[in-house]
């Protein structure tokens, strides 16, 4: 038997050296907890969009737009040129039909440019809203003639016409399609990659074609046959450098550049397109 004397340190000593060692019971280990890291912003999940941080595009500091009105350059507008629309269901618009690469409007305004931002306060931002985009084939053109649509958005093509097309897609970076289409027949698409002046055509009418654009922001648009101009909402105020295509006077790898700087609300910028 311990002395009574001598139970106490004993006891005492006993205790501390069970402390030093991790009880197990069940597989229910006792431990430390560890402190819990402080939060770290650049490893927030992104968004739907693919947002994160400071990358997220802010609505709220989109307050500026930009309105860019394409003007003829030249010295007199070229003659109006028509297609020649021979099979038989599209021959009611020979002569009516109006070609669009070389189309001027009355008041001198070109219609068809495509107009896009590569520089600015808004370069790089994410987490945009998806916006889906329609084109139709109606009476045996594209309409519209140029177009853009945002990476991964989804577009539908429609047949307005009471007889066959086809959308036959050719593109340099994206997947081909070529899918045939009857009347009121519509066909969704969508587009991983960008690409420029990506080309649709419906290979049973030779001359349809139309030209598509993917972005992968959303400040982007084209110039219409009613005004000749296009407007670009929902920038941050700021110095920008846009281009500007067009199929005949500014065509790929001629692109214009367009340097502007936007302030909060609505601003213009006038360009001339063509010789």
């Amino acid at each position: 038997m311990t002395p009574k004397s001598l139970r106490t340190p004993l006891m005492l000593a006993a205790l501390a050296a069970a402390s030093m060692v991790p009880a197990a019971c069940g597989g229910d280990d006792v431990k430390p907890r560890a402190a819990k890291p402080a939060a770290d912003p650049a490893a927030a999940p992104a968004d739907a969009g693919g947002a994160a941080g400071a990358n997220a595009y802010d609505k709220a500091k989109g307050t500026a737009s930009l309105t860019i009105k394409a003007k003829y350059g030249g010295a007199a507008a070229p003659a109006a040129a028509f297609y020649s629309m021979a099979t038989s269901e599209c021959s009611g618009h020979s002569g009516k039909a109006r070609k669009e690469e070389n189309e001027v409007n009355a008041d001198g305004t070109v219609p068809h440019c495509f107009v896009w931002v590569v520089d600015g306060p808004v370069k790089g931002l994410k987490g945009f809203d998806a916006v889906d985009v329609k084109i139709t084939q109606q009476g045996c053109l594209y309409i519209p003639h140029v177009f853009g649509v945002k990476t991964n958005d989804k577009l539908e093509v429609s047949n307005g016409d009471a007889f066959n097309h086809n959308v036959h897609v050719k593109p340099a970076v994206n997947q081909e399609k070529n899918i045939p289409q009857s009347a009121g027949a519509k066909d969704t698409f969508t587009f991983k990659k960008k690409e420029m002046a990506m080309p649709f055509s419906c290979d049973i009418h030779g001359w349809m074609y139309a030209w598509c654009f993917v972005m992968d922001h959303p400040f982007f648009g084209t110039t219409t046959r009613e005004t000749g101009s296009t407007t670009i909402s929902g920038l941050y105020p700021g110095k920008y450098t846009l281009k500007l295509w067009h199929e005949t006077w500014a065509g790929t790898g001629s692109e214009q550049t367009i340097e502007v700087e936007v302030k909060d609300g609505a601003n213009t910028h006038e360009v001339k397109v063509g010789k």
